[in-house]
């Protein structure tokens, strides 16, 4: 059960182009934006609950925006070959 979290571990993965201290502050980043989310929800803030919502989502897009530009997006070289073991 990922309650559509998906997206965003997709988003992660791009925003931090394999490098894994990205990868731990883009999770810091996307997981303080679901809890402003909730915080703002509980606090009872004036806004449309739906937007709150939307709030982690809009995020992942605006980095990606930002930060995907036109940049090469480089994953691993073994990324793409088979597994072979320790024989």
């Amino acid at each position: 059960m990922t309650a559509g979290r998906g997206f965003v571990a997709v988003a992660l993965v791009i925003f931090s182009k394999w490098h894994p201290l990205r990868a731990i502050a883009g999770a810091l980043l996307f997981g303080g934006a679901i809890a402003l989310q909730l915080q703002m929800q509980a606090r009872g803030v004036p806004v449309s609950p739906f937007l709150l919502d939307m709030l982690p989502y809009l995020l992942s897009l605006g980095v990606l925006a930002v930060w995907g530009g036109a940049r090469r997006h480089a994953a691993p070289a073994s990324l793409g070959q088979v597994f072979r073991g320790t024989e």
